[in-house]
């Protein structure tokens, strides 16, 4: 038989961390965060979805077939169901939107989405298997109705997306999974 079982991952647990853009990304698996970044909370056991898009062009020769296929426009993204209504949860939903607190009375007033980035980071564990991976510059958009009613948890579906850094890059992980190790290390 090819291959190791060894290599097979269910992520048991997971958390999702919101930082401001420029909040230090973890180096390691064991390490501390660093205190800028909040945690978003309980999370619905659906998980993390990863996801990734893009539009695709096939470029034909004339009389060879298929020449080229290139690819633009990429979207890297992450989907998660955060269970807990924080000020956190309801300002990635509703980006510059206003909360005010007055005697123990909460006032929101939902305003026109703006333009929110913020850095990210999703960690996975199963058993002593670890990985941290940041999205250092993305936004969260609102992913799906939120339903309440008295049989169900109510959930705040979110979609964060990625923005590419000077170098193209979109997200870096740290991991211990020893099926990461890098191919002729």
């Amino acid at each position: 038989m090819a291959g190791d079982t060894e290599n097979i991952r269910i992520w048991e647990t997971g958390d999702v961390y919101v930082g401001d853009v420029g909040t230090p990304a973890p180096t390691d698996v064991e390490s501390a965060l660093d205190a800028g970044w909040e945690p978003l909370g309980v999370l619905h056991e659906d998980g993390l979805t990863e996801g990734y898009d893009a539009d695709e062009t096939e470029h034909w020769t004339w009389n060879a077939g298929l020449g080229r296929k290139t690819v633009n426009h990429e979207v890297h993204s992450k989907k998660v169901i955060a269970l807990e209504d924080t000020d956190l949860v309801w300002q990635l939903l509703h980006p510059g939107s206003t909360s005010e607190e007055s005697g123990g009375i909460t006032t929101r007033t939902t305003k026109r989405h703006v333009n929110s980035r913020r850095a990210f980071l999703f960690e996975k564990t199963d058993g002593t298997v670890i990985s941290r991976k940041v999205f250092p510059n993305g936004e969260a958009f609102q992913d799906g109705e939120v339903t309440s009613n008295g049989q169900d948890m109510a959930g705040f579906p979110l979609m964060v997306v990625a923005y590419e850094d000077e170098n193209g890059a979109y997200e870096i992980e740290v991991t211990n999974d020893v099926a990461a190790i890098p191919l002729g290390s």
